[in-house]
């Protein structure tokens, strides 16, 4: 090593300790998790089972009543290969006709959408390999209804006569310089530092497991990545180190990763895309039409034995070249959950997915594939896209394309963030809210046309915009951080920054909002790869004493905001960090009881009561691929259940619920029938108002759906029922709808919707009219039985010896 060379390293190594230095500085008021006894603030949570499944869990489960007959709550794994599995809630028993087969690995968690009308709801999974699936309730998989999505044309070379990175990252609308230019200021390691050092962890790791960790291994999804802080003892199975093949094949080599073009800026001569793309690189007139009406329709097998045949054979595989006149089609990938919302208030349903494309390096390593490719060069086509679909219509409402990039630079065009669905202009239709790989954040409108004044240009975004209103003014804002530390809050309507905050260590994963410490306003809570938890002021992002909390391992979740003490009005936040042990840490002390459960998760805790007890549970999943649930102490209500990610926590804050107490199956035996709903709001008047009132009236809409229970019929009947009224302030409330005359088993849907547009919804399982069957069946059977008991009554008594 040459002089020149030894003075930067000792540079760079007295930088690392300056900005360590920084760091603890900066964090001095961080409770160290060893120094605090669970017996000084226990939370009353104990490990009730655990049952494994039959791979790691990488996508946050789901929690839902209506996927059994008789309102029992199934929890809903999404198994990183191969499987989707349902477990009985309270025993953790596999329900029957699960777990449902597919051969595909799975990065998005489950959904629920009726997509056949039958008044039953299916559970709709996004694969890897650009496959959305639909099940129904009893784990049959629905061919006709599942469809593969479109490939992203890309002009043949477009990378020629460009730079290696064509985006100029030095002047981001948020947070300082490029990490990795040498310009990232105080207390911060540079991104490709911890990107290294994590590498080798990760390689390290797997050798530990038996599995090699070769240099070409190295290059992994960069969500799996931001560990800055050492693992522990805990490691992870051979199986769960395993999954993580697939992230090698989308990152593509590690070394051409670290190479000169990750390192190195150029400058731009455009600065940033001018909306995105590259006159060079596509065809404007094909851009958004590359479908024929035959692609456009999901259903273009002509029966169902051809669909079976497809299916048998690989039915997800395109068997056409990649390359065909001029134009690269670049493979669809799903790295994140899509969302479902009626884009247009058109009233149906629209589906709408971050796509990643590119080529996976392991397929078209296989013979049987590489033919395909034709003599292009794989690593240099990555892009991102947003695709909208009408479930009811099964058409493509519209493909925008967002993001293009190789896989040879720093930043890369990966579709890691869902997308988000919020209305953020109050004009009744949802724009698209996502976040990419490129740093940009994009706000596209219900027409797939990008927005005004939008897309931001941050860090690396790998977690879900959270949208809310955090300063209380009736207009939701834009919560989005990124692998920077950088922390931004944005106004829906006009894109201005509300605040911005910088956090130690890379954020991977959405942040959750709620009111943490119970003094009425909303905080922002997010967990770093430096392993803590931080909560900021919603209103100006500044830190709330006494966090941030600091545990012993990184934080690749989001954190659970719950009620796990009614005594107190603070909430606890909980996550499992990758020391393995499960935190619930008091949002009002900082105190904090913990559970060594040994494993490590980048799923969300869910809250819920899963056995009808009256009180709460927790789930928890792992990528060892085990499932936990944790009794709690803490009284069971609706609205303290978290049965997805969230954006808001509801519980004393904004919600609606549709009765108090027990979730099995209610019974309904009357022509029309009384829902009784409750409005809880909490939130303070909207800041600015000059009138000072409240967000009421509420617009409350009730859809019963329901399907017939004793109808033959392979697709049995189902109706929907409808009411709309107005109610004028919070509390209990009332309205009738009418029911079928068969028997049938149903839910029914309550929408809230203040003066300021913000929603809220709850459900309940309903049953109509099967007292009368149950009382037909004892006629039925009650003859049999008589004749039984009288032929025991005359049958003569053995003789006693």
């Amino acid at each position: 090593m040459d002089a020149k060379k030894r003075w930067k390293a000792a540079l760079l190594c007295s930088l690392c300790v300056a900005s360590g230095r920084a760091a603890s500085k900066a964090e001095g008021t961080a409770r160290n998790a060893a120094g605090t006894a669970s017996e000084a603030c226990p939370a009353g949570v104990e490990v009730r089972w655990m049952k494994p499944t039959r791979s790691s869990v990488y996508a946050t489960p789901l929690i839902t009543p209506f996927l059994s007959e008789d309102g029992e709550k199934s929890i809903v794994v999404p198994s990183f290969h191969r499987y989707l599995e349902v477990m009985r809630g309270s025993t953790g028993e596999e329900v029957p006709g699960w777990p449902a087969e597919h051969p595909s690995d799975v990065h998005a968690a489950p959904l629920l959408h009726d997509v056949d009308h039958d008044g039953a709801l299916d559970v709709l999974l996004a694969t890897y390999d650009g496959h959305v699936l639909f099940y129904k309730d009893n784990g049959e998989l629905m061919k006709r209804r599942s469809f593969r999505l479109p490939s992203l044309q890309v002009k043949e070379g477009w990378y020629v006569g460009l730079k290696p990175d064509h985006v100029n990252h030095d002047d981001p609308d948020v947070g300082l310089r490029d990490t990795h230019t040498g310009d990232a200021g105080a207390a911060l390691l540079s991104e490709e530092d911890i990107l290294k050092s994590t590498r080798e962890e990760a390689s390290g790791e797997r050798n530990v497991q038996g599995r090699g960790g070769t240099a070409d291994k190295a290059g992994r999804k960069t969500l799996q990545v931001e560990d800055q802080v050492e693992r522990g003892q805990h490691q992870l199975s051979e199986e769960a180190a395993g999954s993580f093949d697939v992230f090698d094949e989308a990152d593509g080599n590690g070394d051409e990763a670290e190479g000169g073009a990750v390192g190195e800026i150029h400058e731009d001569e455009d600065g940033m895309f001018e909306g995105w793309e590259d006159d060079e690189a596509y065809d404007e007139e094909e851009d958004y039409d590359v479908y024929d009406d035959d692609e456009r329709r999901w259903d273009r097998h002509a029966g169902e034995d051809e669909l079976d045949e497809l299916w048998d054979e690989d039915w997800w595989d395109d068997f056409s070249a990649v390359l065909e006149d001029g134009q690269v089609k670049v493979d669809p990938h799903v790295l994140c959950t899509p969302a479902l919302g009626d884009l247009d208030g058109d009233g149906r349903t629209d589906l709408v997915v971050a796509l990643s494309h590119f080529f996976d390096r392991e397929r078209y390593d296989d013979p049987a594939h590489a033919w395909r490719l034709n003599g292009v060069q794989a690593s240099k086509y990555v892009a991102s896209s947003l695709v909208a679909y009408d479930l009811t219509n099964r058409t493509i409402k519209w493909h925008q394309h967002l993001d293009l990039s190789t896989d040879e630079t720093f930043y890369r065009a990966y579709a890691f963030a869902a997308p988000t669905l919020v209305d953020v202009d109050d004009d009744g239709k949802l724009e698209v809210v996502l976040g990419t790989s490129m740093g940009f954040l994009y706000v596209l409108n219900a027409d797939g046309t990008n927005r005004a004044g939008w897309p931001k240009q941050m860090g690396e975004i790998q977690g879900q915009v959270t949208a809310a209103d955090v300063d209380t003014d009736g207009h939701v804002e834009l919560l989005v951080a990124d692998r920077r530390g950088n922390v931004v809050a944005f106004r829906g309507r006009t894109g201005d920054r509300l605040w911005e905050r910088h956090v130690n260590g890379m954020v991977s994963q959405e942040v959750t909002v709620a009111d943490v410490d119970g003094d009425g306003a909303l905080e922002v809570v997010l967990g770093t790869s430096t392993g803590h938890i931080h909560v900021l002021r919603g209103v100006d992002g500044r830190p709330v004493a006494p966090f941030p909390f600091r545990t012993r391992g990184r934080i690749a979740s989001p954190v659970l905001p719950v009620k796990l003490l009614d005594s107190r009005p603070s909430l606890h936040l909980v996550v499992l960090a990758f020391d393995g042990i499960l935190y619930m840490v008091d949002g009002a002390t900082g105190c904090a009881d913990v559970r060594e459960l040994g494993e490590t998760s980048y799923t969300m805790v869910l809250a819920d009561d899963l056995d009808d007890d009256g009180r709460m549970d927790l789930v928890v999943t792992t990528m060892n691929g085990n499932v936990y649930l944790l009794d709690t102490s803490s009284p069971s209500h609706p609205l303290k259940a978290t049965s997805a990610v969230p954006y808001v926590h509801r519980h004393q804050w904004y919600g609606v619920h549709v009765r108090e107490e027990g979730r099995r199956m209610q019974e309904a035996n009357t022509r029309r029938l009384r829902v009784r709903y409750r409005i809880v709001d909490a939130r303070p008047a909207p800041r600015g108002n000059a009138s000072g009132s409240d967000r009421s009236p509420y617009r409350v809409r009730a859809t019963l759906h329901a399907r017939c229970t004793s109808c033959v019929d392979p697709h049995p009947a189902w109706t929907s029922y409808t009411d709309v009224s107005l109610a004028r302030a919070p509390g209990w409330h009332g309205l009738t709808l009418s029911v079928p005359s068969q028997p049938s088993a149903g839910r029914v849907v309550v929408s809230v919707t203040d003066a300021f547009r913000c929603t809220t919804s709850a459900s309940a399982t309903f049953a109509f009219h099967l007292r009368p069957v149950r009382l037909l069946k004892w006629l039925y059977a009650s003859p049999a039985l008589l004749l039984f008991v009288g032929w025991i009554r005359r049958r003569p008594s053995s003789a006693l010896p």
